[in-house]
């Protein structure tokens, strides 16, 4: 994640970078409070993302970063529009690796009272059948933006999220209602989104 946010500060250079996991993880929004939300352990690994939002759990997705600068065809000064342009892509990938009916959610917002981004669909992200796909959140600074992207490959298990969530069971029940995985292979998943941004961008 200290990578990530270092990207921000190059002089030039569009970089897509994708992440892997040591071991199951955490990576939470810029101001979530980690002491607030975490039990701590050797079991998990817990970072904070240089990008907003909030938190979610790796080990059963794809994530990465994508940064550029702000006169890339990509950019935009209306930040919703460099969010449009960005999911549509990912949404081309996802369609090339699973057959599903993608949409968006128009109305809600990301709320720090319960910072679970895989709680609850807001427009910033893309939904099949109201449950969320694809969690991404976008960083401006230097003239630079970093798109961080999570795509569900595998729902986790109630075991994976219980034991290190101080909010408990309620926002475990509720990330698991509301998460949508694909079940695509992670190398797959990566070619096709590294196709998508090189031909695009």
């Amino acid at each position: 994640m200290d990578q990530d946010g270092a990207l921000l500060f190059k002089e030039s250079g569009v970089f897509l970078e994708f992440h892997r996991w040591l071991k199951p993880s955490f990576t939470h929004g810029f101001f979530v409070k980690p002491e607030e939300e975490f039990v701590f352990s050797d079991e998990i690994d817990v970072a904070r993302r240089a990008t907003g939002g909030g938190i979610i759990y790796h080990g059963k997705d794809l994530s990465f970063a994508l940064c550029f600068p702000d006169t890339h065809p990509f950019a935009h000064e209306d930040t919703m529009r460099v969010y449009d342009t960005l999911n549509r892509l990912m949404e081309q990938a996802i369609l090339e690796v699973h057959s599903c009916a993608i949409g968006t959610e128009s109305e809600e917002t990301f709320s720090f009272k319960e910072p679970f981004c895989m709680a609850k669909a807001t427009k910033f992200d893309l939904t099949v059948g109201q449950k969320k796909v694809l969690g991404s959140a976008i960083r401006r600074k230097n003239g630079r933006i970093l798109y961080h992207c999570s795509l569900p490959l595998k729902k986790p298990g109630y075991e994976e999220l219980a034991p290190f969530l101080k909010r408990g069971d309620g926002i475990v029940e509720k990330i698991l209602e509301n998460t949508y995985a694909i079940g695509s292979d992670w190398d797959l998943l990566r070619e096709r989104i590294q196709e998508h941004v090189t031909k695009n961008g």
